[in-house]
C-alpha cells in the first residue's frame, strides 16, 4: 500500500513551516549577536580614545613644567642681572610662577578627568547596549521558533489531526 500523496504534502507543509521560522530565528539570533559586537567595538574605540587623551594630557602637564622652569629662570636671570640677590621678591615671584604652573597643571588634569569620567559612562552605555541588543536577537529567535510550531499545530488541528 502506498502513500498518500496528499498527506505527505500536508506533512510537508508544517516541515516547511518551520524551516523558515527556524531560518529567522537563526537570522535574529545573529543580528544580535552582531549588534552586540559592533558596541562592544563601539565601547573599546572610546577606551583607546581615552588612553590616548590621558597620554596627551600628560604630556601638556609636562609641557606646562618645562614652561614654568623656564619662566622661574628668566626671572631669577633677569633679577640676577639687575643686581638683585635672590630673595625676598624674587622668591615671591617664583612662588607665583609656580603657583601658575600648578593651577594649569591641575586644570588640565580636571579637564581629562571629566572627559575620562564621560567616557566611562559611555562605554557602560555601549556594553549594557551590547548585551540588551543580543539578548533581543536571542527573545525574537524564541519568538520565531515557537511561532512556528503554533503555526505548524494549527495547521495539523485544521486538518482534523
Amino acid at each position: 500500500m502506498g502513500m498518500n500523496p496528499i498527506s505527505v504534502q500536508q506533512d510537508l507543509i508544517p516541515m516547511g513551516i518551520m524551516g523558515v521560522r527556524g531560518f529567522q530565528a537563526y537570522q535574529q539570533y545573529e543580528a544580535g549577536k552582531e549588534a552586540k559586537q559592533a558596541y562592544y567595538e563601539e565601547a573599546t574605540e572610546l577606551a583607546r580614545q581615552t588612553a590616548y587623551t590621558q597620554r596627551m594630557a600628560l604630556e601638556e602637564q609636562r609641557e606646562i613644567n618645562r614652561e614654568g622652569r623656564t619662566a622661574e629662570g628668566k626671572a631669577i636671570s633677569a633679577a640676577a642681572g639687575r643686581g638683585l640677590r635672590v630673595g625676598g621678591s624674587v622668591v615671591t615671584l617664583a612662588q607665583a610662577i609656580q603657583a601658575k604652573v600648578e593651577r594649569r597643571k591641575a586644570l588640565v588634569g580636571m579637564q581629562f578627568q571629566e572627559e575620562a569620567r564621560r567616557n566611562a559612562f559611555r562605554i557602560g552605555q555601549y556594553h549594557r547596549a551590547g548585551r540588551s541588543a543580543k539578548k533581543a536577537g536571542g527573545y525574537q529567535a524564541v519568538e520565531s521558533l515557537l511561532t512556528g510550531g503554533l503555526e505548524a499545530w494549527d495547521y495539523h488541528r485544521k486538518l482534523g489531526r
